[in-house]
C-alpha cells in the first residue's frame, strides 16, 4: 500500500515527475503554480478510509521537494509547497510541507499539494525533473 501523488483529485493519473512548467525567453522568474493530490487508493478501492499513515517519529508527515537532476532545470530552492493556493504566498521555498500527524486512505481523503515554481531558468523548456520525498512513516489500520 502506498500513498502516491496524482495529477487529478480522482486519482486516475499518477504524477510522473513531469510538471507542465513551461519556461520561455519572455517569462523567466514568473511563478507558475500546479496542484497534485496525495492519495492511497490501492488497498482502499471502496474509499472507506480503512488505513492511515503516521510519521514513524510520532510527529507530522512531511513532504519534501526534490531535484531529480541537480544542476539542471529547477532547483529545490525554487519550489514552494502548501496545502492551499493562498498558502503558497507564505510558504518557504525548498522547505518541506507538513501534512499533519496522520493521513487516511481513499480518494475522498485526498490531500491537495499546491506547488509553485519560481524559476531562474531562461532557456525555453518543460520541467521534467521534480520529485517529492517524505519522512519515514508507518501504515496502520484505521
Amino acid at each position: 500500500m502506498t500513498w502516491k501523488l496524482y495529477n487529478d483529485a480522482a486519482g486516475t493519473q499518477v504524477f510522473s515527475g513531469t510538471m507542465p512548467f513551461v519556461t520561455t525567453s519572455d517569462n523567466p522568474g514568473v511563478p507558475q503554480d500546479a496542484v497534485l493530490y496525495y492519495i492511497e487508493k490501492e488497498l482502499d478501492p471502496v474509499d472507506n478510509g480503512a488505513y492511515r499513515m503516521v510519521a514513524a517519529d510520532g510527529g507530522n508527515i512531511l513532504l519534501f521537494p526534490s531535484d531529480l537532476n541537480p544542476g539542471t532545470g529547477h532547483e529545490v530552492a525554487e519550489i514552494k509547497l502548501a496545502t492551499s493556493a493562498a498558502g503558497l504566498d507564505f510558504a518557504t521555498a525548498g522547505a518541506p510541507l507538513s501534512l499533519g500527524p496522520q493521513l487516511y486512505s481513499g480518494v475522498s481523503n485526498a490531500v491537495a499539494v499546491h506547488v509553485r515554481v519560481t524559476t531562474s531558468i531562461t532557456t525555453p523548456g518543460v520541467s521534467i525533473e521534480l520529485g517529492f520525498d517524505k519522512n519515514e512513516t508507518h501504515i496502520l489500520a484505521a
